[in-house]
């Protein structure tokens, strides 16, 4: 019987966001015989964790303290999107 398996992968990277991947691997008595990605995305020091799965909250809760989260934002400042006045 083949048995899905929901994945959940996190790569720290240097500027200390977290590229994950989630998917499924397809488990036959212990053997994968399949596996297929499901989404890939990053999140920055400060962005929301809501509805992320339990492994990336976790991680980011360890890893974003409030030194983190200010030294990414002050080197990555907001884009200004205002409209200039004419």
């Amino acid at each position: 019987m083949i048995v899905p398996v929901n994945i959940v992968s996190v790569q720290v990277n240097a500027n200390n966001s977290l590229f994950v991947t989630t998917g499924i691997d397809y488990d036959s008595d212990g053997t994968v015989v399949g596996s297929e990605i499901t989404s890939q995305y990053t999140l920055n020091p400060g962005d929301s964790l809501e509805g992320q799965p339990t492994e990336v909250v976790s991680i980011a809760n360890a890893l974003w303290t409030p030194a983190v989260v200010a030294a990414y934002k002050a080197a990555n400042p907001a884009p200004d999107n205002s409209v200039p006045v004419s």
